[in-house]
Order: structure tokens, then C-alpha cells, then sequence
């Protein structure tokens, strides 16, 4: 997904999964429109820019192993909603998968 009016329209209009550090919006894809994955990573709540790009990698590669919305014909957009900085890396990459599954698991239902 690329550009600021598609995750605009996705986050408006998709439903709204909230979690603890997570939120996840789904949307449906119009005709020609292809399934896709976005993720917002705001700069207060990882200051580094090498722990965002890290959450991304995280997010990307839950959904690229996991199947993601492509099998669902959805767009998804993955926002961070609170502080992960006290995190270390490796904790860090089991709060977000472990809270990726669950709300994958409530956007299936």
C-alpha cells in the first residue's frame, strides 16, 4: 500500500480491531484493487529509527508467513498505538506476534 489517501480511506472506512500495543484496521478491496498490507509506526511512540523499522519488519513478516489479507482479498493497515521503547528486541518481537495472532484471530471472526 503506498500513499497516505489509502491508508487514510482504510483507517476511516475499515473495521477497527484495537489491542494492547496494536490496532488493526480491515478493509475491502474494490475491483482492480490488489490485497495489501500497510503498517504506521509513529515516531512517539519508538523515537529510534532503527527500533520503527524493526516493528515494521516484525509486522511485514507475521503476515508474509502467516498468510496476511491476500488469502482474505482484504487491505490491512497495523498501527502501533503505544510505547514499545522499554522493550528489548527480543521480547519485542513476541508481544508483537503474540498480539498480531490474537487480532488476526478477531478480524477472522
Amino acid at each position: 500500500m503506498r500513499g497516505a489517501g489509502e491508508f487514510r480511506e482504510v483507517i476511516t472506512s475499515g473495521e477497527k480491531i484495537k489491542g494492547k500495543k496494536l490496532s488493526l484496521y480491515v478493509g475491502r478491496i474494490r475491483d482492480g484493487e490488489t490485497p495489501a498490507v500497510g503498517v504506521v509506526v509513529p515516531k512517539r511512540f519508538a523515537k529510534l529509527a532503527v527500533k520503527r523499522n524493526h516493528i515494521r519488519r516484525l509486522i511485514y513478516s507475521y503476515f508474509r508467513e502467516n498468510g496476511g489479507p491476500c488469502e482474505n482479498k482484504k487491505k490491512v493497515v497495523v498501527r502501533l498505538q503505544s510505547s514499545v521503547a522499554e522493550k528489548k528486541r527480543r521480547s519485542l518481537s513476541e508481544v508483537i506476534r503474540n498480539e498480531l495472532a490474537s487480532l488476526a484471530e478477531k478480524a477472522k471472526n
